[in-house]
């Protein structure tokens, strides 16, 4: 218990000091917090102008955009903010409030006041990309500054400059570009056609030398090498078939025997006896019933076998006359050896006019190396130009394409979807911000004076500080003497004075605190009642127009992002 109590100690001692300063506490930070609401109405306002656009691409002239040769025509994020935010789009808006009077007039602007402007400008223009995709951008372009009716003019001029300089900038690039794309297609094209008119001379005068002409020299010599060789095959083979037929020849006879052959009558004669002796024993045996040991069918079987063996031992056919005749297979091998001659005699002939052939294209393929690498040179400028004239055709079609659909309204398209109609409340200072700044400080001010307070007091409010101070023992204490007219003052402060007091900072404080809530949050409603003394003074036909001046910061333009 009594380490809790020590642990308290100090915030007690803290309370207890708070309690002998609270005046000084109370005073000073409302002082400080009065100060500090106060300063706050004079300090300068900012209001922030802020104004949108959008930038929408067809989802078509998207894809011709994301394959096209130079994106750069149609994509200006690269350079937005150059061109909306930069010395030539602020010099530009400067130009043109220079040359309106009524303009400056109405936004209560100087021609001493435009170089503070354009540096304004310069430092203070932000630009933020609310949704950015490929097809769709949206764009704020917002100012923060003290004049609200320049600021939402100039956001809204400058949006509207970067529209209308866009829209024309891109017409005149694709236009530019498809001029530039069709001066190359000629050109190419011409270039093309020349190449292929040098080709086709080349190829004329060099038709042998060339590697893809089907007569060129190449694959002649070749052809003309396979026919030398098949040559000397043939003419061996001529060699060795006439070193036959002359063998042959010579030993083959001029003339040759004839014999004219017949059939052997005596062959006949032992076939008729034979049937003969077949037959008397057919009919030995069916018509008399003769038996085998029969005398006459043991001679008849005897006489059939004796004829066999004649007949079978008989030759078939006997010559009846010789002669002798010439000999056909000598006038056929006579024939054969001539015919052999001539054709070795025409392959000799065919041979020698080959390796003629052959020396001579041998010759010529000397100039074959420059004359191909001359025609690869110019194959190669041809596919080269065709390559180009294709490329320079395809961003002319999208060009083209592009340049329809803008003048369609499909292609890109700027919007201004949300210009800076008017400014209500300044974005610093807040009411807010004020507050809580004038609480912080009037509690650190407070603070800072009872702390000084306390570190300069010296006298002794408790008996232990005394004794602790001078090391004294303490025999005893006699608590506060007051009079009865001190007692009843006390109860009058109390009762009467500090409650007075409170009151009065308090409705002081309120006061304040309205007039900085209506200073920041309603600055219409002071505007209106500071206008009405005017009003009533004046006759009842300059009302209108007192108003009007009235409201002049509240609405000091024309709506010019309306238009859009």
């Amino acid at each position: 218990m009594t380490r809790k109590h020590g642990q308290n100690e100090p915030l007690l001692e803290a309370w207890s000091i708070l309690m002998l300063h609270r005046r000084r506490f109370v005073f000073i930070g409302f002082a400080a917090v009065l100060v500090v609401l106060l300063a706050s109405m004079l300090l300068p306002k900012k209001y922030s102008a802020a104004a949108m656009f959008e930038r929408r691409t067809d989802v078509v002239m998207n894809e011709i955009v994301n394959r096209a040769s130079n994106k750069a025509y149609v994509d200006q994020r690269a350079s937005l903010y150059k061109e909306l935010a930069g010395l030539t789009a602020v010099g530009g808006v400067i130009e043109q409030l220079s040359a309106d009077p009524k303009l400056m007039a109405d936004l209560g602007v100087t021609a001493n006041d435009l170089p503070e402007l354009r540096e304004l400008l310069l430092r203070k223009l932000s630009i933020n990309f609310e949704i950015s995709t490929n097809e769709l951008e949206q764009v704020r372009v917002s100012l923060v500054g003290e004049r609200p009716a320049f600021g939402r003019w100039a956001v809204n001029a400058l949006i509207e400059n970067y529209i209308n300089q866009a829209r024309t900038k891109i017409e005149q690039r694709v236009r530019q570009s498809a001029d530039f794309f069709q001066r190359e297609v000629a050109r190419s094209r011409q270039q093309i056609e020349q190449l292929e008119n040098r080709k086709l001379t080349f190829e004329i005068q060099n038709a042998d030398l060339l590697p893809n002409s089907p007569n060129n020299l190449q694959i002649t010599l070749a052809d003309l090498k396979t026919e030398l060789t098949e040559l000397g095959n043939t003419h061996e083979g001529l060699t060795v078939q006439i070193q036959a037929l002359e063998q042959s020849l010579g030993q083959t006879p001029q003339q040759t025997p004839t014999t004219v052959r017949q059939r052997n009558p005596v062959l006949d004669q032992i076939d008729k006896d034979l049937d003969l002796a077949r037959t008397q024993l057919q009919q030995n045996i069916t018509v008399l019933h003769m038996t085998e040991r029969h005398p006459d069918m043991v001679a008849l079987r005897q006489r059939i076998t004796d004829l066999e063996a004649r007949a079978a031992a008989t030759e078939q056919e006997i010559v009846t006359q010789r002669s002798l005749s010439a000999n056909p297979h000598r006038d056929e091998l006579e024939m054969t050896l001539t015919q052999a001659r001539a054709d070795l005699l025409a392959n000799e002939k065919r041979t020698a006019s080959l390796r003629g052939q052959i020396a001579a294209a041998e010759k010529q393929t000397e100039q074959m190396f420059p004359v191909r690498a001359e025609y690869i040179k110019l194959d190669r400028q041809i596919t080269e130009q065709q390559r180009q004239l294709s490329f320079w055709e395809d961003n002319l079609r999208r060009l083209d394409m592009l340049l329809a659909a803008e003048s369609d309204d499909r292609g890109v398209r700027l919007s201004f979807i949300s210009p800076c109609v008017s400014i209500g409340l300044p974005v610093s200072p807040q009411l807010s911000q004020v507050i809580v700044a004038a609480l912080t400080l009037g509690l650190f001010a407070g603070a800072s004076s009872v702390y000084w307070a306390h570190r300069t007091d010296e006298t002794f409010r408790r008996s232990t500080q005394l004794s602790e101070t001078l090391e004294l023992p303490v025999l005893g204490s006699v608590s506060e003497l007051i009079s009865d007219r001190e007692l009843r003052l006390r109860r009058l402060r109390q009762l009467v004075v500090y409650p007075l007091n409170l009151t009065a900072m308090a409705a002081a404080l309120g006061l304040v605190t309205a007039a900085v809530y209506f200073n920041l949050e309603r600055p219409e409603l002071l505007r209106k009642i500071a206008a009405v003394p005017a009003s009533v003074l004046t006759d009842h036909s300059d009302a209108p127009a007192a108003v009007a001046d009235a409201n002049l910061d509240t609405d000091p333009v024309s709506d010019t992002g309306g238009q859009e």
